[in-house]
């Protein structure tokens, strides 16, 4: 009896502490953002931390704009699953007082008021940081809009060995990094290039002789500056 009492104790202790256990945003960041190719490294997070009670989650998806108000942030935490999603405001009817001349009375319209959202162009991706209170540790899986985000890669994604160098690689942003060749169809360099987290950093291009003939530099477009 006595060890039923201690174990019934302890349970509404457990409860009593999961009850007080408060999950709540304290900050939400969202930057454009333009680190990485997402049509390569996919949706993902580098960031899963706590301190203390406090959790920093850090991803990356689509930018999306929201063209009227209504969005607020709001995630979930279940099964250590800790899923971000964008609440929009649901349709609601707004009516409106308006002279109808036909009937020549005044008249009532009824209009449905919705969010309305959408990709941006220019600025297609989006980082987001949010800083949460009320956890004791790190979720497992982070989810935004109950779809799993992988964490980011945090290796070259791709590359090629030319003569024991390496060549044409992504880094693990998903973009050109380093020494990019293109070969002639019978193997002699045609082009070459150099590249830093994706920026161009200017080349050459070759004939089949491997003598420069144009240098190449990188503007708007890629430019081809003959060799005098």
């Amino acid at each position: 009896m006595k060890n039923g009492i201690i174990i019934l104790l302890i349970n509404l202790a457990f409860v009593n502490s999961m009850n007080s256990q408060k999950y709540r945003i304290l900050s939400v960041t969202k930057q454009v953002d333009h680190s990485r190719d997402f049509n390569k490294t996919g949706y993902c997070y580098d960031l899963n931390k706590i301190i203390g009670d406090t959790l920093v989650v850090q991803f990356y998806i689509q930018n999306i704009k929201n063209l009227t108000k209504g969005v607020t942030d709001s995630f979930s935490y279940h099964n250590d699953i800790l899923n971000f999603h964008d609440a929009y405001k649901v349709q609601k009817v707004r009516d409106s007082i308006y002279y109808n001349p036909k009937t020549k009375k005044k008249e009532i319209l009824h209009m449905l008021e919705s969010s309305s959202i959408s990709i941006d162009g220019w600025n297609p991706y989006q980082k987001r940081i949010y800083t949460l209170v009320g956890f004791k540790k790190a979720p497992s899986v982070i989810q935004y809009n109950e779809v799993s985000l992988c964490g980011c890669p945090n290796k070259p994604l791709k590359f090629e060995l030319y003569k024991n160098d390496t060549i044409n690689m992504l880094n693990s942003n998903g973009l050109k990094e380093g020494v990019w060749i293109e070969f002639y169809s019978t193997g002699e360099i045609m082009k070459k290039l150099k590249f830093k987290n994706g920026n161009s950093l200017g080349g050459y291009l070759y004939n089949k002789t491997g003598k420069a003939t144009h240098r190449i530099q990188q503007t708007a477009m890629e430019i081809a500056v003959p060799i005098e």
